[in-house]
């Protein structure tokens, strides 16, 4: 294998768990001409710390090489000679880490495009989140898939929002990329009701060559949201109440007092 990347496309895959991150990059990564990191890039200790991981003390270094040279020995593995775009994908549950990934690419791999997967329901994104954590059934090809429950999930309205606020608040960091980066931005809802199509949009972004991806196998986990999260409706209306600016922003700081949910975002958003 040769790490030459010059005239490669570098990628990478980025969005919020359970907005298709996964499903995304499958559909690039098992392109004739494309590969990508096995399993998921985290967000630390790569964009965190970078070749630092690997060192003892603080001598200097030229860390723009480094980067592109760590991303290359990562993403070509299982490259071949057909192989002209490669990459990897992160899903990321903090604005901070969020800010390290946006830090690095603006700084040093200026050149990498950017799929962000964003989910415009976040009661859906929200009740996903929940009912993989309560299964431990994530994709459709985890182990459990065809045997598993579908439990019924009630989300709180002060979790909702303080979520809401959450998921907004790293959308914005990944949105500083447009200024910098060519960035495609895709919505989960088009990707799963159109998934040839969407991939054709991928390829050309890539560069790739258009062809129907007949290897995408994934399916979806959980029924229609309505069925399994018991207070959808309200919270749906509780959603656009939010994004419409309707909510005081007292009735946010109520929310926030009184939600559990952000001290969990916050000790959880790393693990992923």
């Amino acid at each position: 294998m040769t790490i030459e990347t010059t005239e490669k496309t570098r990628y990478l895959v980025m969005g919020y768990s359970r907005s298709g991150t996964s499903v995304t990059n499958q559909i690039i990564s098992r392109h004739p001409n494309a590969c990508s990191f096995v399993g998921e890039l985290k967000p630390s200790p790569f964009f965190q710390h970078g070749f630092n991981i690997f060192c003892h003390g603080k001598a200097a270094r030229e860390e723009a090489k480094e980067y592109p040279a760590l991303f290359d020995a990562l993403t070509l593995i299982n490259s071949d000679e057909n192989t002209n775009v490669h990459g990897a994908k992160i899903a990321c549950n903090s604005p901070v880490a969020a800010g390290w990934i946006v830090d690095v690419l603006r700084e040093y791999l200026p050149d990498v495009k950017v799929i962000v997967t964003k989910r415009t329901d976040l009661v859906a994104l929200m009740g996903s989140s929940i009912h993989g954590a309560k299964t431990g059934v994530m994709h459709s090809w985890n182990k459990g898939f065809d045997g598993r429950k579908i439990h019924s999930v009630k989300i709180g309205r002060a979790d909702l929002i303080v979520f809401m606020r959450w998921v907004h608040r790293l959308n914005a960091v990944f949105d500083q990329l447009k200024e910098t980066h060519s960035v495609l931005e895709l919505e989960y809802e088009k990707l799963s009701g159109d998934i040839p199509g969407v991939a054709q949009e991928m390829f050309r972004f890539l560069g790739l060559p258009e062809i129907e991806p007949t290897w995408v196998t994934s399916e979806k986990v959980t029924p229609p949201p309505g069925e399994y999260i018991r207070n959808y409706e309200a919270l749906s209306e509780l959603q656009r109440q939010y994004e419409n600016g309707e909510l005081s922003p007292t009735s946010i700081k109520v929310a926030r007092a009184f939600s559990y949910a952000e001290s969990r975002f916050k000790r959880l958003s790393f693990r992923s």
